[in-house]
């Protein structure tokens, strides 16, 4: 690699164990909100409860393994979780 490819920001440093012709994708999940009426529809109740409604999400990226949330309660769940898929 010759030194014109390299920006600024491509020097590998003792912080990062990235190397310059790598790249990293963060990718946050937070929060959904689901349509009360249409999730009661699909289940076929008139009103579920709030703890019957348990949700993860699953990510599935280029050449890396399988990722999920952890499972969440509720019409609005609040994941907070944060994927880094380096490549």
């Amino acid at each position: 690699m010759n030194d014109d490819a390299l920006s600024e920001f491509s020097y590998l440093t003792t912080e990062s164990d990235i190397l310059p012709l790598e790249n990293v994708l963060d990718l946050r999940v937070s929060e959904i909100e689901f349509e009360k009426s249409q999730i009661n529809d699909v289940l076929g109740m008139r009103e579920a409860l709030d703890n019957a409604i348990k949700t993860f999400v699953t990510l599935d990226f280029f050449n890396h393994d399988t990722r999920n949330t952890d499972m969440i309660t509720g019409y609005n769940p609040n994941f907070k979780t944060l994927f880094s898929f380096k490549n």
